[in-house]
C-alpha cells in the first residue's frame, strides 16, 4: 500500500506472471566513466514544494530539499532530488536522448556516496521507470528543472517493441 497525495493506492504484483520473461533483453549505452559525476550537493534555503505530473496524469505533491549541481563540457546543470531517501536521493530526469534512444517519459538516477557537500550521479546506472514496462504502473515525470538540454548517452535505453 502506498500513498499518493495522502490517498491510499494499492500496487498489485503477480509474482507468477511470465510477462517479464517475454520482454526483450534490456539494452544499455556502453559504459562511459565520464558520466560518473561528483556533483555539489546543495541544501535549498527552504524546502521547495513541487507539483509534478505522473504517467497517469495524477498531479503529485513532492518536496525537494537539495539540488545536485555539476559541470559537463563547461556548462553548469542543476537537478532537484524529488524522491528517494537521504542516503539514495532519486532524480527523475529527461534529456535529449528521450527523443530517439531512451524511454520518452523519463529515467531514474539514484544519488550515491552522499556527503554534506557532494553526491555522486552515475548516469551509467540510469534506469527506466516501471511505467516503461507496463501500462499499469504510475510513475513520476521530471519537474521542469530536471529536463536537460543535452544528450546523456549513458544508462538504460528504451525497450525495443
Amino acid at each position: 500500500m502506498t500513498s499518493i497525495n495522502g490517498e491510499n493506492a494499492l500496487r498489485v504484483r503477480d509474482t507468477a506472471s511470465k510477462a517479464a520473461d517475454q520482454l526483450p533483453p534490456l539494452q544499455y549505452f556502453a559504459l562511459d566513466p565520464s558520466w560518473r559525476i561528483t556533483a555539489d550537493w546543495i541544501a535549498l534555503d527552504a524546502p521547495k514544494g513541487l507539483t509534478i505530473d505522473t504517467s497517469k496524469s495524477i498531479p503529485t505533491n513532492v518536496e525537494a530539499t537539495h539540488k545536485a549541481v555539476f559541470i559537463r563540457d563547461g556548462v553548469t546543470y542543476e537537478l532537484l532530488a524529488t524522491h528517494g531517501t537521504p542516503e539514495a536521493p532519486q532524480f527523475v530526469i529527461r534529456d535529449q536522448t528521450s527523443r530517439d534512444t531512451t524511454y520518452a517519459a523519463c529515467r531514474f538516477v539514484f544519488g550515491e556516496d552522499v556527503t554534506d557537500k557532494t553526491i555522486v550521479l552515475d548516469f551509467n546506472k540510469a534506469i527506466n521507470p516501471p511505467c516503461a514496462f507496463t501500462e499499469h504502473a504510475v510513475c513520476p515525470l521530471p519537474p521542469a528543472e530536471n529536463v536537460l538540454p543535452i544528450r546523456i548517452e549513458a544508462g538504460e535505453k528504451r525497450l525495443e517493441h
